[in-house]
């Protein structure tokens, strides 16, 4: 899988009916889609996401066949998560955000690879070297609010946190504080 010749070992296993005998599902990946296995980084977890993808093979066989720790199997799961094509800083910063920095670069490597997209060097920047800011927004900070019970603060906390997240993580303590009253009169009946 990270060998020089990974891609036209697969190739050659392909043309000759030999993929499904590695694990039942490879033989379905294209030929030119092995071709973009070169482009990919010598990474394991990154190219065992790669044939996931592309053959939707169940996790659970490619754990059982490559004899996969849960762990890296996690790791897997989370860097074929985000199935879409990452085109702007603001989306960077919201994988990097959610992910952290080793597994959203690799999915931006692995999406980009599969839908032959170039690599944007901004985006690797971000991926690379942007610090997500932490949430300004506790638990704590909802106890304050009669109006909210306790069963409740994790839906408002991931409430806040998503407008927060989609005004590009700008909004501030007292700005969110704002927009959870303005969210709580506007529950009232």
């Amino acid at each position: 899988i990270i060998s020089e010749n990974a891609a036209f070992t697969l190739t050659l296993m392909k043309k000759y009916s030999l993929l499904d005998f590695l694990l039942k599902g490879l033989q379905k990946i294209s030929k030119e889609d092995f071709k973009k296995l070169k482009t990919l980084p010598k990474d394991y977890l990154l190219r065992i996401s790669f044939l996931y993808i592309l053959s939707k093979i169940k996790i659970d066989e490619i754990q059982i066949k490559f004899k996969i720790s849960k762990k890296n199997l996690n790791n897997i799961k989370r860097i074929c998560q985000n199935k879409k094509v990452i085109k702007t800083e603001i989306e960077a910063m919201k994988l990097k955000y959610f992910f952290g920095k080793e597994i959203s670069k690799k999915n931006y490597l692995l999406i980009s690879c599969i839908f032959n997209k170039e690599l944007n060097s901004n985006i690797i920047k971000i991926l690379d070297n942007w610090m997500p800011p932490k949430f300004p927004i506790s638990g704590h900070d909802l106890m304050k609010f009669d109006e909210i019970k306790k069963d409740a603060f994790k839906d408002v906390l991931e409430y806040l946190q998503k407008w927060w997240i989609n005004k590009n993580f700008s909004p501030n303590k007292k700005q969110c504080l704002d927009k959870l009253k303005k969210h709580i009169i506007s529950m009232k009946p």
